[in-house]
């Protein structure tokens, strides 16, 4: 940190603007920083006055100078800030000597969304950015010369060079060679000529050259100031050139002062190879985005794949597809946290696609109140798109849809969804989903996923409402709702970012238990957390064929109460599994495990009661466990989790315990739940504390929100 904050006030301190500096100010658009590398938009430029004086003899000791230059800054950040960008002016009425008034005056010289996001700086104290540069690459990668370049192939590794090495004394007097692991390997990925990745994160870039003798004019300009006759006489051996960058394959400049669309254009330009472009935390203007008219007039980037332009300030949909229009190939667009895009629902209808065979990688979109006359096409090459943060709810997902037709991975955090688009059928190649920090609160709001996304492989859905309130809201254990996930989606791999490769076998069945056994109790109100289509569920009978007649058997032995079970073996054998119960518990753990075979329709309960009996402990100190027997590990326990059986009212089979299981007996430590109930009661006053601490704060705020004198 300290580090960077040298290199900030290095640069400021060899380029500070001043008024009459030859860089042009747009109000509004043009970028700063200052030396904590606090970044902001200048929004306006002059002197400021804030005491008046009636009586022109007086003289204005206290305040803002008039002749004094300042930058009212619009701040990213609203705590560098102090007001909203008005002043008070201090009119002091002195005509009378013995009876001096004084007044106040507000003046606005500019506004800000935050009412303490601006504030008003000297030039000296802020840096408005350089241009791209030669010189700026030198700073963080090495150039060979043309002669280091030649006899590259004849040069040696450090520990091999017949050069001396550094060496050490030690303490015996002798000398050791002190050898640099990784020396060389640092030094070659920092060469221009074998680099493919370029990165220059915050280092104040404010434009890119137009063209390539431009770059190469201020290279030379920043060479001369540094040390003239050494430079000089290597420029006219060796001189640089952005040639020697074509090979460049990824830029990286977040967090710069760019501002201008058309620097993106320079670049790619500039560096025809470019595959990957991040522009994230450049505040964009879109105003500066050239409106092309007619396909001739517009140049395509054909190599551009992954554009990444998170937090750029994008105001519209309509610059989006002006940008893509550009960029035909693109596979990849991050472009999170922004605010909502109003002209994304209205800028074309949505599209019918009522047959899931339709495909729409040929529908084309023709719409006046973007550009004259131009047709744009959805952009069937991207397969990436993340949009978390941008306010988007179903209907935009809808509306996204139609422009994203084959996405492959889809971000949608902390938007405010509460539900999946139904009736329609909706990115049909998608693989992977994110939905964390959503609003979505019940599962049948995702149903509709099931059916629109065939393919899904990996979902999260964290910190919702929905998985909040698992418990309380369903009634069903965390293990339940899991398996329900499992068993809905036939392709899905990760759930939550946990892989289920190993579970999905017996969360289907504890599906179709859960399902047999609402059927039983004929309750009409009470379903599935997730309702599967027909056709899934149809697929899971099908698999399970052992299953279900077994469960017919189970039903028609239950109509029929004086078929017994010692009259149908193959009933008998059905309706028993071998399990075996492991004590970890501290008084028996060291006693043999006990194998039994017990109904399926034994409850949890009456099984802690056997426990208690076998391994001598208290049924309220018991905490049971599972982990299925799974036939890819030839007989042995899987490595997988094992999962509670926290319902005492439910049986071996509605728990999903399969022949060959292995229970796990666990006793609760009463001190820990006890150490637990004392860290809650502690959590509790410190957020209580915490919660007084922000009312004071936001007390504290209110009165400053009033704008101040400075």
């Amino acid at each position: 940190m300290d580090s960077t904050r040298d290199s900030l006030q290095s640069i400021m301190t060899t380029s500070n603007p001043t008024k009459d500096r030859s860089i042009h100010i747009q109000l509004g658009w043009t970028r700063i920083r200052d030396k904590h590398g606090y970044m902001g938009t200048i929004c306006y430029e002059g002197p400021v006055e804030t005491i008046r004086y009636r009586n022109p003899t007086s003289s204005c000791s206290k305040a803002k100078a008039k002749t004094k230059w300042y930058y009212g800054i619009a701040w990213d950040d609203p705590s560098r800030g102090k007001h909203n960008g008005s002043v008070a002016i201090e009119i002091i009425d002195e005509t009378p000597p013995e009876n001096v008034k004084k007044e106040v005056l507000w003046h606005q010289y500019f506004t800000t969304a935050h009412p303490t996001g601006a504030s008003f700086v000297v030039p000296s104290k802020v840096d408005l950015g350089r241009p791209l540069s030669l010189a700026c690459v030198e700073e963080r990668y090495q150039r060979l010369s043309s002669s280091s370049s030649s006899s590259q192939s004849q040069q040696q590794p450090s520990w091999q060079s017949k050069e001396p090495l550094p060496t050490v004394s030690t303490v015996s007097g002798r000398s050791k060679v002190i050898q640099f692991v990784g020396h060389d390997k640092i030094v070659k990925q920092q060469q221009w000529h074998l680099l493919q990745h370029l990165s220059l994160r915050h280092m104040g870039i404010s434009s890119i050259p137009t063209t390539t003798a431009t770059a190469a004019t201020r290279d030379r300009n920043d060479s001369d100031t540094t040390d003239k006759s050494q430079d000089n006489n290597n420029n006219k051996n060796d001189k640089p050139s952005w040639e020697e960058l074509k090979h460049i394959t990824s830029m990286d400049l977040a967090g710069n002062l760019l501002y201008d669309w058309n620097d993106l254009f320079r670049l790619l330009r500039l560096l025809p190879r470019l595959q990957h472009v991040s522009l994230a935390s450049n505040r964009m203007i879109d105003d500066t985005l050239p409106r092309s008219t007619t396909k001739t007039q517009l140049q395509l980037f054909t190599n551009l794949q992954r554009l990444n332009l998170r937090q750029c300030n994008l105001q519209s949909f309509q610059t989006l597809l002006v940008l893509m229009q550009s960029f035909p190939k693109l596979q990849e667009l991050c472009i999170a946290y922004h605010a909502p895009l109003p002209d994304l629902l209205t800028t074309t209808p949505l599209p019918q696609m009522t047959d899931t065979t339709t495909t729409t990688t040929t529908t084309t979109t023709t719409t006046s109140d973007l550009t004259d006359n131009v047709t744009y096409q959805p952009w069937t090459h991207l397969k990436i798109l993340d949009v978390t943060g941008c306010g988007m709810t179903e209907s935009h997902v809808q509306a996204l849809a139609h422009w994203c037709p084959n996405v492959q991975d889809l971000s949608l955090n902390q938007n405010p969804i509460t539900c999946w688009p139904k009736n329609m059928v909706v990115f049909p190649k998608l693989e992977s989903l994110q939905l964390a920090e959503t609003q979505i609160t019940n599962w049948s709001d995702i149903e509709p996923l099931i059916v629109s996304c065939p393919n899904l492989q990996s979902l999260r859905l964290q910190q919702c409402p929905l998985i909040d309130g698992i418990g309380a809201n369903t009634g069903e254990p965390a293990h339940v709702v899991r398996a329900c996930v499992i068993a809905a989606f036939a392709s899905l791999l990760y759930w939550n970012a946990s892989s289920i490769k190993d579970d999905r076998s017996d969360a289907e069945r504890h599906y179709l238990v859960l399902h047999f056994r609402n059927q039983q109790e004929q309750q009409p109100d009470k379903r599935p957390i997730l309702q599967l289509p027909k056709e899934r569920y149809e697929e899971l009978c099908q698999s399970y064929q052992d299953l279900m007649a077994r469960q017919k058997e189970t039903n028609e032995s239950g109509a029929n109460s004086s078929t017994s079970s010692a009259s149908s073996p193959l009933l008998l054998a059905n309706s028993v599994v071998t399990v075996k119960v492991v004590s970890f518990a501290a008084q028996s753990c060291t006693m043999d495990p006990l194998v039994r075979k017990l109904p399926r329709r034994l409850t949890v309960g009456r099984l802690k009661a056997l426990c208690a009996r076998q391994f001598g402990l208290d049924i309220d100190l018991q905490v049971l466990q599972y982990r299925n027997n799974h036939s890819h590990n030839k007989g042995k326990i899987g490595n997988s989790l094992p999962i509670d059986m926290d319902r005492d009212d439910y049986s071996l089979e509605e728990c999903g315990i399969m022949d060959g299981a292995e229970i796990i007996m666990k006793e609760i430590d009463l001190g820990h739940v006890e150490h637990q109930k004392q860290q809650a009661e502690k959590e509790l006053l410190e957020r209580v504390e915490h919660q007084e601490e922000e009312r004071k704060r936001f007390e504290k705020h209110k009165e400053l929100s009033q704008p101040s004198r400075f």
